[in-house]
């Protein structure tokens, strides 16, 4: 501390903040590895990763909800926003909701449709609470970017 204010955040804090999401079995170490690869030459990398995520992600869990609120379900287009959203949750290590989205695929493959919509809320709620953490962790990297 100086001069009574906290010190701003390092990129040992990210790190850090990265290695808990990991311990509560949320990510991987996917994500600290891609925080790993920033360079100066890109120092937005990261940052513009998670983005993409957190805007691509909400955008597909609406549209297999309305898939499956429909009377006649596209079972081929559900199955392709299945593995988008599975392979967007690979892609960043987001460990939880990859086995979120491996059970919504199961009951997909068993044509439960009363199952994907179950499977498909538990996605929703483990991506919004993802959300808090990668949002929270975005702002803690731009800190450590503005100093």
């Amino acid at each position: 501390m100086d001069n009574g204010k906290p010190a701003p955040p390092t990129t040992n804090d990210v790190l850090e903040r990265l290695r808990s999401l990991e311990y509560q079995g949320l990510l991987d170490n996917l994500l600290r590895y891609y925080y790993e690869l920033k360079t100066e030459d890109d120092p937005c990398y990261f940052v513009n990763m998670i983005q993409v995520f957190l805007q691509d992600v909400p955008k597909t869990i609406d549209s297999m909800r309305e898939i499956l609120y429909q009377d006649f379900v596209n079972f081929a287009r559900l199955k392709d926003l299945i593995v988008k959203v599975k392979g967007s949750a690979n892609w960043i290590g987001a460990l939880k909701m990859s086995k979120a989205s491996s059970n919504l695929l199961h009951q997909f493959e068993i044509a439960s449709k009363s199952g994907c919509m179950t499977a498909l809320n538990e996605v929703k709620v483990v991506f919004d609470e993802l959300r808090t953490h990668l949002d929270s962790l975005i702002q803690l990297e731009l800190e450590v970017f503005a100093k």
